[in-house]
């Protein structure tokens, strides 16, 4: 999707506080721009030719109509316009219908501000990742399972060295979002450092060594039970499972 800058992105929800709450999570992000709301998304498709906008970002089970359906007349309509769907929604059904239907990706609405902006750069760059779901069978270690694939690069990325403004500038996030990944992750790890987080995820096999960088002895050869990104591959899910006040996406 070849996109001029700024972006232009078209905010649909019944709910006005919603509205003016992305409104001001976009606000900074130079280059992007909203051009206008809808109320629906019959509403959304008589401003789509007026605004064209490069990004629609809908609810689709508050704002549609047609339900998810209403995801697939935006795209009929208009092709080029990608639509982003944002619910409360954390059902792999609702997730599943989304992009069936035409979305590029389903955000929950509880992803951090300061992240809304890079998903939407992530959707017109054509980069947007989701994980793999949990393969059928006996449940794995919830320990070992915990590690989301945001805090998986987050951890790989610090073991590589990196800072947390040179992790956050990778990864198109903000310091703050950068060390509360980090916080968690260590939780879940039971560690207190990143050095502790990068000797677990190594021993237990989360994190392979780099190449031309020697394995660490204490490696065992358990299985990989983090689910791993992969673009647009099978089923998908939310990346980041509701912990606390945050949930997104992998972007």
């Amino acid at each position: 999707m070849s996109v001029r800058s700024p972006v232009k992105v078209l905010l649909v929800d019944r709910h006005a506080l919603l509205v003016a709450g992305v409104r001001c999570a976009l606000q900074p992000a130079r280059d992007i721009t909203v051009v206008g709301e809808a109320r629906s998304d019959v509403h959304a498709l008589a401003l789509i030719d007026r605004l064209r906008p490069d990004v629609v970002l809908i609810d689709p089970l508050t704002s549609c109509a047609a339900g998810m359906a209403g995801i697939a007349g935006i795209r009929a309509s208009r092709p080029d316009v990608a639509v982003v769907a944002m619910s409360d929604s954390t059902n792999p059904a609702d997730i599943e219908q989304a992009l069936a239907n035409g979305a590029a990706v389903f955000v929950v609405k509880s992803i951090f501000p300061e992240d809304l902006p890079s998903t939407i750069r992530q959707v017109v760059n054509g980069t947007v990742h989701h994980s793999r779901p949990q393969p059928a069978g006996p449940p794995p270690d919830p320990e070992q399972a915990a590690l989301s694939p945001r805090e998986l690069s987050i951890v790989s990325l610090a073991a590589d060295g990196l800072s947390n403004s040179e992790i956050g500038r990778r990864l198109h996030l903000s310091d703050h979002s950068v060390k509360h990944y980090l916080r968690r992750a260590y939780r879940k790890l039971g560690v207190k450092s990143r050095t502790g987080a990068a000797s677990v995820a190594y021993r237990r096999r989360i994190l392979e060594p780099a190449a031309g960088r020697p394995a660490p002895a204490s490696l065992d050869a358990r299985s990989d039970v983090i689910w791993m990104e992969a673009v647009r591959a099978g089923p998908v899910r939310p990346v980041e499972e509701t912990e606390g006040r945050c949930s997104s996406w992998v972007c």
